[in-house]
Parts: structure tokens; sequence; C-alpha cells
């Protein structure tokens, strides 16, 4: 799933010209994460999710509605991510919560608390993560 996820990351800076090309964090190769996970511990594959993530939040190509809230703005991203994981995958996870709309999760955010929140994009690694076993 770290494979995935990272790949759906990079095609996330890719389509929105985030100019992140730094190796091995952004990578388009399967087969360069699946190598680097294979070598690594579980916290270092969540800190590279977490530092993905966080590039992509600050991604002037990825755009920012004059005054959205940044924490929902970051939380559609993740959840696009995600889903875009659960489909290269083939996980078939489906709902509202694997939309790959961005006011999907926008709308969904801005009315959830902030525990909420932490726990709907948890929930999703950990059903992304019950896929890849």
């Amino acid at each position: 799933m770290y494979t995935q996820t990272a790949v759906a990351q990079n095609e996330q800076n890719i389509e929105n010209d985030c100019g992140y090309d730094v190796m091995p964090r952004w990578s388009s190769d399967p087969a360069h994460h699946t190598e680097w996970c294979l070598n690594a511990t579980d916290k270092a594959a969540k800190n590279e999710n977490t530092a993905r993530v966080g590039q992509l939040a600050k991604c002037p190509g990825i755009q920012f509605p004059a005054g959205a809230d940044k924490g929902c703005h970051i939380y559609s991203i993740v959840a696009i991510g995600q889903n875009k994981a659960n489909l290269s995958a083939e996980c078939s996870l489906s709902g509202p919560t694997w939309s790959a709309g961005y006011t999907h999760h926008y709308r969904w955010c801005i009315t959830a608390s902030k525990d909420h929140i932490n726990a709907q994009m948890t929930a999703r690694q950990h059903a992304l993560d019950k896929c890849a076993q």
C-alpha cells in the first residue's frame, strides 16, 4: 500500500505542476517505492507519506480557494490521494468517503470536528493497509 500511495501522491504532484522532483520521495516508479519500503521501518514509511502530504498541501499548483479553511483544504487533498491509492491498488473501497471530488470532501470537512476529520483520514488509511495485506 505504501507504493500505491506514493505513486498516487506523485501523480497529484505532476497533475498540479507542483514541481517536486527530488528523488526518491517523488517518483512514478512503483518498483523504486517498493524496494525502499521493503528496507524501511513502518515509522519511516509513515513519515515519508506524511512528508509528501505536507509538500502537496503547499503546492502552488493546487488551487487554494480564497477564504477557504486551510485544514479542510489539506484534508481534501489527502482524501483524494487516498482514493487514488484505493483505485490504483484495486481495493474496491467505495462510498462517500472514497469520493474523487475535492468539493465533496471539503464540504464534509467544514462541518466536522477536528477529531472526526482525523478519525476519517485514519480510517481510510487503515482500510488501505488492510487491503494491502
